[in-house]
């Protein structure tokens, strides 16, 4: 019996060597076959670098060229622009209540965009990644979007979780048709 089982293990191994020896040269072939494609993505890869890099010289050419056309509408401007307040400190100076109003709305909107997300994070757990994710990316907008479809699925449980309770306490020796028409 130990006879038996040297010599299978002997055609195991042998076969188990043959299968490596097959899948190296398999995995060699593909190397050597590929060695064109490689050097075809290499300067694909550099071609592309070198236009990512002209766009990005370009850029800042034109923040250069920006910015010299602000220093010389600055030094026309002169003393008016260096006492110009922004825009919103201006409005909110004249208008406290409103900025007060306004400064509020923004507070919520970001309590409930947090809100949104902190239960996304605890109470998801198919699509967690995914609703933060959006949440993240679209800002509040995406809670909104959030909390609509979450408010449906919930309402589609309970209508669901409604008409089984329903159909559990309609009377026995009723059917169907005469519970619907009372």
């Amino acid at each position: 019996m130990q006879d038996f089982f040297q010599k299978l293990q002997g055609k195991l191994w042998i076969y188990l060597v043959n299968l490596f020896n097959k899948s190296v040269d398999l995995s060699v072939n593909t190397w050597q076959s590929l060695e064109p494609m490689r050097k075809t993505l290499s300067d694909y890869l550099v071609t592309v670098s070198s236009f990512f890099n002209n766009i990005l010289d370009f850029c800042l050419a034109a923040l250069v060229h920006i910015g010299s056309y602000i220093e010389k509408l600055s030094s026309l401007a002169g003393n008016e622009y260096a006492t110009a307040k922004p825009i919103v400190i201006n409005w909110s100076e004249k208008n406290k209540l409103a900025a007060a109003a306004a400064t509020l709305l923004v507070l919520l909107i970001l309590f409930f965009w947090f809100w949104m997300i902190r239960h996304a994070k605890k109470n998801e757990i198919v699509w967690k990644k995914t609703w933060i994710f959006i949440m993240i990316s679209l800002g509040p907008i995406g809670a909104i979007i959030y909390f609509f479809l979450r408010k449906l699925r919930v309402e589609k449980k309970q209508n669901e979780h409604d008409r089984v309770m329903m159909s559990f306490f309609t009377p026995m020796h009723k059917n169907e048709d005469e519970v619907k028409s009372e």
